[in-house]
């Protein structure tokens, strides 16, 4: 996986449309659970970091969590992130704060940390009578996140690489969602959603690791800073079929002046909801997920419809560095 980049100054809604590039052979759909984070730090090398991973895609997959934390005279910085798609939640954190006190003795006097959670499934849409629903044109499904937590940094985001936060949902054609080959550009995808948080010139790109293209993100919307509540986004869209999808929400940030400091905190609850079309319901290929309701208000209530929790979910990654 590496730090790469991905830039918009325009906020600009986006989609891949399923017509637009050809289908693949497709297999079955593996429901997953990831947690991945990295952290660099003026003890190490200008180009390493410290990295942690885990992957799950077990049937049903078992949660993932990874975490790093480290402090010197520099200063001290680190990441976690956690997900787990039987709970329907994941969580995670960047951190930083630069000293500037490396005297000489340190090779670069930076730091960095990302952090990614993510999760991914596929949805069947049925009949009352529980036989598969016939997707028709214009048929609409509904997905509602209200995505909470907080986020500081001194200096503030701004510039397209300074850090921030992001939530993605991306849709792929169903039986083809597999957790080795998420990111990039593929003729699997359908669309994607990309919401940025906390810095409006936020640059991400998917890497496709060499197997796919890269896939630069041009955001759906920002969302703004948090802090003052939660944010509630509906996002109405037709899929032509079923589908598999992953959600994920991430954050990365640097700090390369003395006294400069960062503290991105989404460990709180992002809320995700799902609405299939009207006279539906919905299974998933996991079985974690079965019969969500039609919300009455327009946007899903977690009283109103059958809720997956999450935080923290993330793809892609800040430009300056690679990570191996």
């Amino acid at each position: 996986m590496r730090i790469g980049s991905f830039v918009t100054a325009t906020i600009a809604a986006v989609g891949l449309s399923a017509s637009m590039v050809p289908s693949t052979a497709r297999a079955t759909t593996v429901p997953f659970s990831q947690a991945f984070v990295a952290e660099h730090n003026p003890d190490l090398p200008f180009s390493n970091y410290f990295i942690s991973a885990d992957d799950n895609n077990s049937s049903p997959p078992s949660a993932a969590a990874s975490s790093l934390a480290n402090s010197g005279v520099w200063g001290n910085a680190g990441a976690s992130a956690s997900a787990s798609l039987g709970s329907g939640q994941l969580g995670g954190r960047i951190y930083g704060s630069l000293t500037g006190q490396c005297n000489g003795a340190c090779e670069a006097n930076n730091i960095y940390s990302q952090s990614n959670a993510l999760f991914g499934d596929g949805f069947r849409s049925l009949n009352s009578d529980g036989s598969p629903f016939s997707w028709q044109s214009g048929s609409t499904a509904r997905f509602g996140l209200t995505v909470d937590g907080s986020l500081a940094a001194s200096p503030a985001f701004g510039g397209p690489n300074s850090g921030g936060a992001w939530v993605t949902l991306m849709l792929f054609q169903y039986d083809s969602l597999n957790p080795t080959a998420v990111f990039g550009a593929q003729p699997n995808l359908i669309t994607y959603y990309h919401y940025l948080i906390g810095n409006p010139n936020l640059q991400v790109t998917s890497f496709g690791g060499g197997v796919v293209p890269n896939l630069t993100l041009l955001p759906t919307a920002y969302l703004g800073a948090l802090g003052g509540g939660p944010i509630n986004i509906v996002q109405d869209f037709q899929p032509g079929g079923d589908f598999d999808w992953v959600l994920l929400l991430g954050a990365y940030a640097n700090a390369d002046q003395p006294g400069a400091n960062f503290d991105v905190d989404l460990s709180h609850t992002v809320t995700f909801a799902y609405e299939g079309p009207a006279g539906t319901h919905t299974r998933s290929v996991s079985g974690l997920f079965d019969n969500f309701a039609v919300p009455s208000t327009s946007v899903p209530e977690p009283s109103t419809v059958s809720l997956l929790a999450l935080c923290f979910a993330g793809l892609g990654l800040a430009r300056r560095r690679a990570v191996p």
